[in-house]
């Protein structure tokens, strides 16, 4: 068979030279990522209080909301530093009182995949 027949034609397409998402996660196939221990190693004294968090998330005559991050930090401050995945998504869906953002991941994929890359919490299994 010559080259040129195996080549796709100028109008074809293919998926096969196409690069995975570079939101894949790593732990493909690893279940019990709620039972992770998620720490928070900041300093809890300059991070806002939950019940600070909680009033503004949750006043609907407020415009803004406070970023996840923060409310992250403030759930795990509030409960000493260290609470399971499972737990904190929890607590941060009560006091962000938002929906997480739809994405490629279950909720708690979400949030592993965004605490995993700070400087400030340690994530365990």
């Amino acid at each position: 068979m010559e080259d040129y027949e195996r080549q796709p034609s100028p109008g074809s397409v293919s998926a096969k030279n196409i690069p995975r998402p570079s939101t894949t996660l790593s732990l493909v196939g690893k279940t019990g990522l709620g039972k992770f221990k998620v720490s928070y190693l900041g300093d809890k004294e300059s991070t806002p209080s939950i019940t600070e968090v909680s009033r503004i998330n949750l006043d609907p005559r407020v415009q803004f909301r406070t970023p996840l991050m923060t409310v992250v930090q403030s759930v795990l401050s509030a409960r000493n530093g260290t609470l399971e995945l499972d737990e904190l998504l929890r607590e941060v869906r009560k006091y962000w009182n938002r929906p997480l953002p739809t994405s490629p991941y279950t909720d708690e994929e979400f949030l592993y995949v965004v605490l995993k890359e700070s400087p400030d919490i340690r994530v365990v299994d």
